[in-house]
């Protein structure tokens, strides 16, 4: 069983860079879980960008919400905004524009 240790786990992923003044679609799936069985996959643009599988999505006797947040630390100009339009919460992966599927 793994370890109930954020700091014991390390995840690869294929980051891509966010661009400046343009729109880009982020979609995630989730399966959520107590136990160390859930899902969390990212796609941006239509491009897999994380895959994380057998992991604790959620802690037992909790309940998991959905939120947009823009950290950043480092980023240069230090002043930026960010823009959300379109947020749909849905059972089904429904694809983007930019997707190739």
């Amino acid at each position: 069983m793994a370890e109930d240790s954020i700091t014991s786990k390390q995840f690869t992923s294929s980051p891509l860079n966010v661009p400046a003044k343009q729109w880009v679609h982020l979609e995630m799936f989730l399966s959520q879980s107590s136990g160390f069985d859930g899902q969390i996959i990212v796609w941006q643009d239509g491009q897999e960008i994380y895959n994380i599988d057998g992991v604790r999505t959620k802690f037992e006797d909790s309940f998991n919400s959905w939120s947009v947040n823009s950290y950043g630390a480092g980023i240069s100009p230090s002043a930026f905004t960010v823009y959300v339009d379109d947020a749909v919460i849905s059972t089904r992966r429904l694809g983007s524009a930019f997707s190739k599927e």
